[in-house]
């Protein structure tokens, strides 16, 4: 895989471009996941006496990982690249929070919280290609993108993955059987999430 960069001059008008960077979407993401996480808030006000239902409460558990998984993904992979926002730069944080805050308000409907699942993680793929397409056109990004190839190969390819697992699960889900998809839900994010752990970290 050969990344294209352009050469940016320290005094040059892109070079301040890349500088805003990263406040732009640091203030961006913190507001769409600020007003995600108020409605999670509401949603779970709401139901509070449905909480002791396990599928309910398996359900609530996902949403809070998903939270958390959204927030970590873009703080580190925009702060450890640096790239020049364009539209799909606030396309995809905006479409990224309102299938988050959908899924918040579908915990007790397994099938939907499903689906919103799935396009949490569809819109999560697109914006792991756009942040790589972004940063490969930059010099400053191309030492981290090289040392952590494999992993964003492994990073996207799990990402589809775990879309696919959760459109499947909408597709066969049954009622009587509610508690064990929500099992499989929350079992898959945690699985997700140790991916991202490793990914990062290494």
């Amino acid at each position: 895989m050969q990344f294209r960069h352009k050469s940016i001059h320290k005094t040059s008008h892109y070079q301040r471009l890349l500088d805003m960077h990263h406040d732009y979407y640091l203030t961006l993401i913190s507001i769409i996941q600020g007003i995600v996480f108020a409605c999670f808030i509401i949603e779970v006000r709401d139901i509070w006496s449905n909480l002791h239902n396990l599928h309910v409460g398996l359900n609530v558990a996902t949403m809070v990982v998903v939270m958390i998984l959204a927030w970590k993904e873009y703080i580190i992979g925009t702060t450890s690249f640096s790239w020049i926002p364009r539209l799909p730069d606030t396309i995809l944080p905006f479409s990224l929070g309102v299938s988050q805050v959908y899924g918040c308000f579908q915990v007790q409907n397994t099938p939907q919280f499903l689906v919103a699942l799935a396009i949490t993680g569809f819109i999560s793929f697109l914006a792991y290609i756009n942040m790589y397409y972004n940063a490969s056109h930059f010099e400053m990004n191309i030492p981290l993108l090289q040392k952590t190839r494999i992993f964003s190969i492994i990073n996207l390819t799990s990402t589809v993955c775990v879309s696919v697992a959760y459109i499947l699960c909408s597709i066969f889900y049954t009622p009587e059987h509610q508690t064990m998809y929500s099992l499989v839900i929350f079992g898959i994010i945690l699985v997700y999430m140790l991916r991202s752990y490793l990914y990062w970290e290494t």
